[in-house]
């Protein structure tokens, strides 16, 4: 599924953000590294055009979920 930036509306922009270290230079067209570590709230994509970042939250269970969709947690 291709993603439309909410944000910015780029069609080319989306990446999916990898965590850990690859070892190999992933294709810089689909993907950004993340850095070594992730958690729940790491985003998932992020666009390279504007900054803006796709949050992964509890209540969605895979990867076709509402892009732009941010649940913020209380302590």
């Amino acid at each position: 599924m291709k993603i439309n930036c909410p944000t910015c509306a780029s069609s080319t922009g989306i990446r999916k953000i990898l965590y850990g270290l690859p070892s190999e230079e992933p294709d810089s067209q689909k993907y950004l590294v993340g850095g070594c570590i992730s958690d729940e709230h790491s985003p998932t994509h992020e666009c390279i055009n504007c900054g803006w970042q796709r949050f992964k939250s509890r209540f969605v269970y895979d990867d076709e979920d509402v892009a732009g969709l941010r649940i913020i947690k209380g302590d």
